[in-house]
């Protein structure tokens, strides 16, 4: 039992004198890197205080992810006041600096109409270029409204585009409308085998609702 509290209190150690390294690497040295690491570290445990110093000490040196990051705290209410005049804020000022996170932030904010009027093209736009600064998740959201012709005129063959796109990003929810278009033949040709197999890609990147349609049109196709 001693020597088990001793391992404990040397891990302790550790970890508290790689936290300080860090922070003189962020704080002194302006290596930015160190300061997203404590950052997140520090939002993870629920220590918000020190993940708003970071993330603000990285929006004022110019890191879109930083402004985003921050922005988070603001959207969600993490140890500040929920803000969405802040969180408009920092998430444009994220999504002009160049993070896919701050434009995928932004759209979010005009598809659901908060802090702001809701507005289905300004939603495009964003995720839009969300999606061309190579986020998934901006890329998923840019299929459905091709999909469903908001915001922008409906067009399949460009929602099959930006589903492949997602889905090679490793989104699942990308992945399970991929494969329906696939069922459905929508701008794509109809293919089972293809179907299944996004399916089942979606359920190994952790989708419930993907394992469970893996299953169900594995027995329906009756392909093995």
């Amino acid at each position: 039992m001693k020597y088990l509290f001793l391992i404990i209190l040397l891990a302790e150690l550790t970890l508290a004198e790689n936290i300080e390294k860090l922070e003189s690497d962020c704080l002194d040295s302006h290596i930015l890197m160190a300061c997203h690491k404590i950052g997140i570290a520090a939002e993870k445990h629920e220590d918000y205080q020190k993940a708003f110093q970071m993330y603000d000490f990285l929006c004022k040196s110019g890191d879109g992810t930083g402004c985003y990051n921050l922005g988070r705290l603001y959207h969600y209410g993490k140890g500040v006041s929920r803000s969405y005049f802040q969180t408009l804020l920092l998430y444009d000022r994220a999504c002009k600096i160049g993070s896919p996170g701050g434009c995928t932030g932004l759209g979010g904010l005009y598809e659901y109409g908060e802090g702001v009027n809701q507005d289905m093209w300004k939603a495009f736009k964003y995720h839009k270029k969300s999606c061309e600064l190579g986020s998934a998740a901006g890329c998923a959201a840019i299929a459905w409204f091709y999909k469903k012709g908001i915001g922008v005129e409906q067009s399949w063959d460009k929602a099959a585009k930006a589903y492949k796109k997602a889905c090679e990003g490793n989104n699942p929810n990308a992945c399970m409308g991929y494969a329906g278009l696939f069922i459905m033949g929508n701008g794509v040709k109809k293919d089972k085998h293809e179907a299944l197999k996004l399916f089942e890609k979606s359920c190994k990147l952790g989708s419930q609702k993907g394992c469970q349609l893996y299953e169900e049109f594995k027995n329906r196709f009756d392909l093995y």
